[in-house]
């Protein structure tokens, strides 16, 4: 099992090297190293500020909201097959604030896996499943990301209101 010595150094595990190495030694011919765990980022995190002018900085605002005041009631994934657009309809409780209803929004695009998504994904909120089902237009928010053309490839904007009276907005280019 000395073969798993230089990977453990080109990872850096240092001072637990050892132990893993002894951890991973078995008589079992069949044992297989575990799969990998998601890493987290060594950085220090990003306080969130608003409006967020980056994606550390809207992955920390998106952190502030509560993704479980969005239900999602649609989804559909139109486009190109290489890079379908995926777009959820939500509701959202209409007693959130502007503030409250935009970080939610962007705790949902972030939790659903949107933000590394560069085919164009979108949040339409609603209300009410009713608003959502008549197609006129999102009434209570939206998150989306769209392609730039020139400067930065991508846009992330985010709306409270609705598709024709916005209570709050930002957006940047990333």
């Amino acid at each position: 099992m000395v073969t798993n010595k230089p990977t453990l150094r080109i990872l850096g595990l240092g001072a637990i090297a050892p132990a893993i190495v002894i951890a991973g030694c078995s008589s079992s011919p069949n044992t297989q190293a575990p799969a990998p765990q998601a890493s987290s980022k060594t950085s220090a995190p990003v306080a969130a500020s608003f409006p967020p002018g980056t994606l550390a900085a809207f992955r920390a605002f998106a952190a502030t909201g509560d993704a479980a005041q969005v239900t999602q009631v649609g989804f559909t994934n139109e486009g190109l097959s290489s890079c379908p657009d995926p777009t959820y309809d939500v509701t959202i409780p209409k007693s959130l604030g502007v503030r409250a209803v935009e970080a939610d929004l962007a705790a949902f695009f972030v939790q659903a896996g949107l933000l590394g998504n560069q085919c164009q994904p979108t949040v339409f909120a609603f209300y009410s499943k009713a608003q959502a089902d008549a197609g006129n237009g999102y009434t209570a928010g939206r998150v989306i990301i769209t392609t730039n053309s020139p400067g930065p490839p991508w846009n992330l904007e985010v709306d409270a209101g609705s598709d024709v009276s916005q209570a709050g907005s930002f957006n940047f280019n990333f």
